[in-house]
C-alpha cells in the first residue's frame, strides 16, 4: 500500500538537498511505494502541514513547540534534530555538540588564542554548537565568547529581520575583539553576513578574522574571496537513517528510543582560516606565494626570490619556524588542492593533475597515495 511522505525541509541549502537524497536513496534501495512530497517550513508551517492527508513527515523538529505539535500529529514524524530528544519523537540528525567540538579542535590546531561563536540565540542546534564548542575549549584552559542573535522562528522574513536588527551589533562587536580572531559561525549562511561586516569595518579575512563555517555548501562558501572554510555534515546519511525510522514504524517495528546521533565530517579548509601567524614576514611572504600558484611546480629559488632570500636563508627559516622545506610546503599546498578538486568535482586524474602541478595522473596516483595512505580514487568515494 503506498505511503504519503513529506519531507518538510527547505531545500535552498545543500542540507535540506542532501537529506531528501539520503531519503530517496533508502526508498529506491528498499523498493518502497512512496509518495514523496516536499515542503518548505517557511512557507508551510507545521500546523497547517499536519491537517494534510499524510502516513509519515520527516524535518526539523527540535524545538518545543513543534515537537508537541509534532506528537499530536495524526501520522508518524520523524525529527531531524542532532541534540536532546524532544517528545520521544524518533530522531536522526548530526550531533549539534559534537560539532562544535571539532571546531574548537581545528582552531586550536592552528594555534589561536582568542575565540568567538556567532549563532542563533534559541535554535537548539546552534546553542548546542556554542556548548561544544566552548566546553571544549575550556577544558584545554581556552576562553571563547559569543554574540548571540535573536531567536529564530520559521517565517520567510525571518532571516531578513534578523540581520537588520543584529547587524549593527554584529559588526560593532567584531571591531572590538583581539586578532587574530578565530569566529566560528553557525552554519555557512550566517557566515556570508561577516563578510559583509568585516569589508565595511576595514577587518580583513582571515589575517584579522579567521572564518569558519557548518555544511560545506559551496554556494554560500564560494560567495565571498577568500572562500570559506566549512565542517562538513553527513546530512544524506541523516536522511536516510530518517527514512529508515519511517519504514520501521510503517512495518510495525519497534524503535530503540535511542536518537541516531551521527559524528561530523572533518573541515574543508579554504581561505577564510589560511591565517599565517609568524613574525618572519618573508617566510609569511613565501608561504602566500606557495599558497597562490598550487595550479604548478614552483621551484625552491622561485619562492626566495619572491621572498627576497637566497635559497639557502630560506630553507633555514623553514626548516627553524615549520619544521619543514620549501619544496614540502609546496607538495602539501598542492595535495590539498588535489583534495579539493576530488571532493568537490567530477572532473578525471589526468585533469585534476594537470591543474595542480603534476606531470601526470599517475604521478599524482602515486605521491598521494604515498602522502595520505589512499588512492584518489577511494578518497573521492568517501564523499561522493
Amino acid at each position: 500500500m503506498q505511503k504519503k511522505i513529506l519531507i518538510w525541509v527547505p531545500l535552498e541549502s545543500s542540507v535540506g538537498r542532501d537529506v531528501c537524497r539520503g531519503i530517496y536513496h533508502y526508498s529506491r534501495l528498499h523498493a518502497l511505494d512512496w509518495e514523496v512530497m516536499h515542503s518548505d517550513p517557511c512557507l508551510f508551517p507545521l500546523d497547517v502541514v499536519t491537517s494534510w492527508d499524510l502516513d509519515g513527515l520527516i524535518g526539523p523538529l527540535g524545538r518545543s513547540d513543534l515537537a508537541k505539535q509534532a506528537k499530536k500529529a495524526p501520522f508518524f514524524c520523524i525529527n531531524l534534530h542532532g541534540g536532546a530528544p524532544f517528545e520521544k519523537l524518533p530522531q536522526s540528525g548530526v550531533n549539534d555538540e559534537t560539532i562544535g567540538e571539532v571546531a574548537a579542535n581545528y582552531f586550536l590546531k592552528l594555534r589561536f588564542d582568542h575565540f568567538g561563536y556567532y549563532g542563533l540565540n534559541g535554535l537548539c542546534a546552534s546553542d548546542d554548537r556554542w556548548t561544544g564548542y566552548s566546553r571544549c575549549l575550556a577544558a584545554c584552559g581556552k576562553k571563547a565568547v559569543q554574540f548571540t542573535a535573536p531567536g529564530f522562528v520559521f517565517t520567510p522574513d525571518a532571516p531578513k529581520n534578523i540581520a537588520a536588527k543584529i547587524r549593527p551589533a554584529l559588526g560593532k562587536w567584531l571591531v572590538g575583539q583581539p586578532r587574530p580572531f578565530a569566529l566560528f559561525v553557525q552554519d555557512d549562511q550566517l557566515a556570508n553576513m561577516i563578510y559583509t561586516l568585516c569589508r565595511e569595518a576595514g577587518l580583513a579575512i582571515p589575517d584579522d578574522i579567521a572564518l569558519l563555517g557548518v555544511n560545506d555548501d559551496d554556494i554560500y562558501c564560494y560567495k565571498n574571496n577568500p572562500p570559506l572554510s566549512s565542517l562538513q555534515v553527513p546530512s544524506r546519511v541523516a536522511g536516510y537513517r530518517a527514512a529508515q525510522l519511517l519504514d520501521h514504524l510503517f512495518k510495525g517495528k519497534k524503535l530503540s528510543g535511542n536518537p541516531v546521533l551521527l559524528n561530523p565530517g572533518t573541515v574543508t579548509e579554504r581561505g577564510s582560516t589560511a591565517v599565517l601567524k609568524l613574525d618572519d614576514r618573508q617566510v609569511v611572504k613565501a608561504l602566500r606565494f606557495i599558497a597562490e600558484n598550487t595550479m604548478r611546480w614552483i621551484s625552491t629559488d622561485e619562492i626566495a626570490r619572491v621572498a627576497g632570500l637566497s635559497r639557502r636563508v630560506l630553507e633555514k627559516r623553514f626548516h627553524s619556524l615549520l619544521n619543514s622545506s620549501p619544496q614540502a610546503e609546496v607538495r602539501h599546498a598542492q595535495i590539498e588542492r588535489v583534495k579539493n578538486a576530488l571532493r568537490e568535482t567530477n572532473l578525471p586524474l589526468e585533469e585534476i593533475a594537470e591543474a595542480s602541478g603534476f606531470t601526470s595522473g599517475n604521478y599524482l596516483s602515486q605521491i598521494f597515495k604515498k602522502t595520505t595512505g589512499q588512492t584518489p580514487g577511494s578518497y573521492r568515494r568517501n564523499f561522493q
